[in-house]
């Protein structure tokens, strides 16, 4: 459960200081792991000039989509 807390970015106590369970957990990353991989779907289908708008180019773009959604 850890490995999931660590991996997805997310503190491992709610507001209250208790533990949360294993399955928010879960899926919270979850969660993130789709909004990365959306996100760098997207970025692949980018004109020159949205990229350049967000400061990327795009190789750097592509190189981004390529990357697993597990990783930060």
């Amino acid at each position: 459960m850890a490995q999931i807390v660590q991996t997805a970015g997310m503190a491992a106590l709610s507001k209250r200081g208790a533990k949360t369970s294993f399955l928010t957990v879960a899926l919270r990353a979850v969660s993130v792991w789709s909004d990365r991989r959306r996100t760098r779907i997207a970025l692949t289908t980018l004109t020159e000039a949205q990229l350049r708008d967000i400061g990327l180019e795009r190789d750097a773009a592509l190189e981004e989509a390529q990357r697993p959604f597990w990783q930060p």
